[in-house]
């Protein structure tokens, strides 16, 4: 029964309009396999929530300590500190916390509850709006995926997943019929450098694009910009190469570095991952998207 069946959800976004086509209601689901150095939510990348705190809501009440169990909560003054090798990331914390100082990444949503929460947009989706299942990545727990992806068609929406590829391929006969569309990312070409950089290669993420191709899956390829790490002329071509090689690719997006995810990192306890030097000019972002355009790709730069 689809209400037995919780999945972690970090937020639910309303009237998106850059995942999908038409207006979107995106739900964010807990875990990554991928460790990108320039991760723009790295509080979603562990698989189970994952305490956050944010210093400038903190009055010092100590509520905190109070209700923790394991002792993770501890002030010296009015410095707050978690040790988050004791931290359990039970949420005690965070219920006691008046000013929500303290708060888990993610929580347990049933598919019912999603589910009515996504329809509450229904009427704004008109024929091409739906329902975007983000992360994270949402195949990190497939079958919970499958669960909600199925439920979502017996309620009529329309579906599309984001997902950076790396997931089990044992899915992909089932997981076709129940996506309209699949933004892919290609976070790059380069073997080498995409291992160092994510910490996992790319050739089960490409090996699945391709596997979903052949079953007639529809994608989006979205492939973000790093200066100084991917933005080259070889990327651009590979990119075009992937692009033919597929029978049913819609098109390219091209995504712009950000530095807006150090303040995250801070939250979960890790140094800032932000480089303002990672961002590319619009030079550079042009120049790619004229390689791509040239050669024949429909291509958009999502602002």
């Amino acid at each position: 029964m689809s209400e037995d069946i919780f999945l972690n959800v970090i937020d639910i976004e309303h009237f998106s309009t850059k995942d999908g086509d038409g207006i979107r209601t995106v739900v964010f689901l807990q875990g990554c396999p991928l460790r990108c150095k320039w991760c723009h939510n790295p509080e979603s990348q562990s698989i189970t929530p994952i305490a956050m705190y944010e210093d400038k809501y903190c009055i010092g009440c100590r509520a905190c300590v109070e209700v923790c169990k394991n002792n993770a909560h501890s002030f010296d003054g009015d410095t707050h500190t978690i040790d988050r090798e004791r931290c359990t990331a039970c949420g005690e914390c965070g219920k006691a916390c008046c000013t929500s100082a303290v708060k888990l990444s993610s929580s347990p949503m049933s598919i019912d509850a999603i589910l009515d929460e996504v329809e509450g947009d229904k009427a704004f989706y008109r024929s091409n709006g739906g329902m975007t299942l983000s992360g994270g990545e949402p195949l990190m727990n497939a079958d919970k995926a499958v669960a909600l992806l199925k439920s979502a068609k017996e309620r009529g929406l329309n579906t599309v997943v984001e997902t950076c590829g790396m997931f089990d391929s044992a899915v992909l006969g089932e997981l076709v019929e129940l996506v309209d569309t699949f933004y892919w990312d290609i976070k790059d070409t380069d073997p080498l450098r995409h291992k160092l950089n994510t910490g996992a290669s790319n050739e089960q993420i490409l090996k699945n694009l391709r596997l979903a191709d052949s079953l007639g899956a529809k994608t989006v390829l979205r492939c973000l910009l790093v200066n100084t790490e991917n933005i080259t002329s070889e990327h651009a071509n590979a990119i075009a190469d992937i692009y033919f090689s597929l029978k049913n690719c819609k098109m390219v997006h091209l995504l712009k570095y950000h530095a807006y995810a150090g303040g995250k990192a801070r939250l979960i306890g890790k140094e800032p991952n932000s480089d303002e030097r990672l961002i590319p000019t619009a030079e550079q972002v042009q120049e790619f998207f004229d390689i791509l355009e040239r050669r024949g790709v429909p291509v958009w730069v999502q602002e």
